[in-house]
């Protein structure tokens, strides 16, 4: 997928977790994700028709940077960004 320059949010957590998700909902098209936290370590994912997400256990306090993109070049769409602390049953 493509992503712009820029990361479209910026996320921080205050305390370490135990589990947390951040994911794309409500997309009009295909979309990808990509995370990169406090250590520089990226984590992505491009689901075809599907809502991507990044999900983890231990994810240390600190500034995340997310990217949301299009499997195209010149995507742009309305979405919306969900965080979560709870696993969803997808």
């Amino acid at each position: 997928g493509y992503v712009p320059t820029r990361p479209a949010h910026v996320v921080t957590l205050q305390d370490d977790l135990d589990f947390f998700q951040i994911y794309v909902q409500e997309a009009t098209e295909s979309t990808t994700l990509v995370v990169v936290g406090p250590d520089g370590g990226v984590a992505c994912d491009a689901a075809e028709g599907d809502h991507p997400h990044v999900s983890r256990d231990a994810w240390p306090a600190g500034v995340y940077r997310v990217w949301v993109g299009s499997h195209r070049t010149d995507g742009a769409f309305p979405y919306r960004l969900g965080l979560s602390e709870i696993r969803r049953v997808r």
